[in-house]
């Protein structure tokens, strides 16, 4: 009787869709709309606020931007990151703007929120001067945020050529400056305690064998599968 009822609940749990099955995560009138493999859509927030989702890897959550235009922050309307189960429970505030942390312990204009490969930690972007923004990293379960690196974008190292190799890297575009004056931006491999490693490139398409939504970005924008990262070692910590 246990072997069969064990057969059973195998059975079942192969006839019961799984969270695991979302696809894709799509933004329709400011609400959530994820999509499983079947093709059956459901609407997960209803706020009409919503943008910037992001899966994470175990397909158990989404992360993604509130925005409230009616208060806003230093640099835009006022954010906050969120996350909410793909069956559409469990949404909760994981950073507010105003939340202490970075080089001015002051994080506003929240965006680019990307879900580490252990899909509990989650890389995203802030404002923070005029020429520069900052990288930071939440735990999703303890709310704990790290400072990572300046930087005017982040991308999470998770396409399946590399992210075992640089697993846990974030790769983020640094302003730099000329001596004589004068700067340029360049896109580089960070580890998550801050330390700049290889350059990669210096525009999107040099990071799009790194980065799924990058990749992503520039074949549906310019129908063309691009991507020379270029041969990297591991930075050296």
């Amino acid at each position: 009787m246990k072997k069969i009822s064990i057969l059973s609940l195998l059975f079942l749990s192969l006839m019961i869709p799984s969270v695991a099955s979302a696809h894709k995560v799509t933004v329709q009138n400011g609400n959530l709309i994820i999509q499983n493999h079947d093709g059956k859509e459901t609407v997960l927030t209803h706020a009409g606020q919503d943008t910037e989702p992001a899966l994470s890897p175990d397909g158990q959550w989404v992360v993604f931007v509130r925005q409230y235009p009616d208060k806003p922050g230093p640099w835009g309307p006022g954010t906050e990151l969120r996350v909410i189960r793909t069956e559409g429970t469990g949404e909760r505030v994981i950073v507010k703007d105003g939340a202490a942390s970075g080089q001015n312990n002051f994080l506003s204009s929240l965006n680019s929120p990307q879900f580490l490969n252990d899909s509990r930690r989650v890389a995203f972007h802030s404002g923070w001067a005029a020429t520069h923004g900052s990288v930071n990293v939440v735990d999703i379960k303890t709310g704990f945020i790290r400072f990572v690196s300046e930087g005017n974008s982040v991308c999470v190292v998770n396409s399946d050529e590399y992210k075992d190799k640089f697993k846990d890297y974030l790769i983020i575009k640094i302003r730099n400056y000329f001596f004589a004056g004068g700067s340029y931006e360049f896109y580089y491999l960070v580890s998550l305690d801050g330390k700049v490693g290889a350059p990669v490139g210096d525009n999107e398409m040099s990071i799009a064998d790194f980065c799924e939504p990058c990749a992503e970005k520039i074949t549906e924008g310019m129908n063309i599968k691009s991507g020379n990262g270029g041969s990297l070692s591991r930075p050296s910590n």
